[in-house]
């Protein structure tokens, strides 16, 4: 073993990395409805890993994946990952005051994600579904029986009415797309169509569900969190209203990430430091903060 091997050797035996798992079920009520109330739960089930001398927090999250018709593959698997470590990882800190023999030392972690797919102890399941692209969606259109058929179903994509009408079988591919450019591109383009069924092709709508899996709800429509009542300044948005992660289900639309978006992580850290890493002391209340 050489020198620099040796001393980080040492260094992992004086402050070994500790190892917590958490499980959170999470409830939202939108429109009077609420979600996830036993009916089917929606569990965050994750583990937080650091130690007394790190520098980071890592948060490996358990999540399950079934083929729902996409295939879910390893291949899948990596750009799911690949996707939400680039909207969530590293993109925060979290820090925690702690006293000692009078003393106060404060302790900042970056925060780190990483998944583990098919986790004996994962709850959280989702379908790996097909993404069925402009061309599905003519198809599915133009399988109508009548013109007033079609034109209902474009317009129910957001289509204006008046251009919904003019909709014609016989037009060719190029028009239709032009038509149905501004469509739902979270369904249509990704096959994400809500937090549990994930587009086998999708890396922009995933990392608005991953929020699902750390336990945050959808902050458009929102009335209730865990049947308390919301900020209505954030929650209860018109979906795609705001930049927010947990408002926008497309990256490009909008992926900005806010404090609140790792206040569960940060109570969990509290109690991982103070159980496992330095069980000893006495800490304060653990806050995040934007890199």
């Amino acid at each position: 073993m050489n020198e620099l091997a040796a001393k980080f050797a040492a260094r992992s035996a004086a402050s070994p990395v500790c190892t917590k798992r958490y499980r959170h079920i999470w409830t939202q009520e939108q429109g009077g409805v609420t979600y996830g109330d036993g009916v089917s739960t929606w569990p965050a089930v994750y583990e937080l890993s650091t130690s007394a001398a790190s520098t980071a927090l890592t948060v490996n999250v358990l999540i399950g994946a079934t083929d729902g018709g996409g295939g879910f593959t390893a291949e899948v698997a990596t750009r799911w990952s690949l996707a939400i470590k680039r909207v969530w990882s590293d993109k925060a800190s979290v820090s925690i005051n702690e006293t000692a023999g009078g003393v106060v030392k404060t302790h900042t972690r970056r925060i780190l994600f990483d998944i583990s797919w098919n986790d004996a102890n994962a709850e959280y399941t989702v379908q790996c579904r097909p993404t069925p692209g402009m061309a599905g969606l003519i198809a599915s259109i133009d399988s109508g029986a009548t013109p007033g058929a079609r034109c209902a179903h474009v317009q129910a994509l957001g289509v204006p009415s008046v251009k919904a009408a003019t909709y014609d079988i016989a037009w060719p591919m190029w028009k239709k797309t032009a038509l149905l450019h501004d469509v739902d591109r979270d369904n249509v383009f990704h096959g994400t169509p809500n937090m549990l069924e994930w587009g086998a092709d999708d890396s922009e709508a995933v990392p608005h569900e991953f929020g699902h899996t750390i336990g945050l709800p959808d902050e458009y429509l929102t009335t209730q969190y865990n049947g308390v009542a919301v900020d209505a300044a954030i929650y209860n948005q018109p979906p795609f209203g705001t930049k927010s992660i947990m408002n926008n289900t497309v990256s490009s639309r909008g992926s900005t990430l806010y404090p609140r978006h790792f206040s569960l992580i940060a109570t969990d850290f509290r109690d991982l430091m103070s159980t496992l890493v330095k069980p000893g002391s006495t800490f304060g209340a653990a806050t995040a903060r934007m890199l």
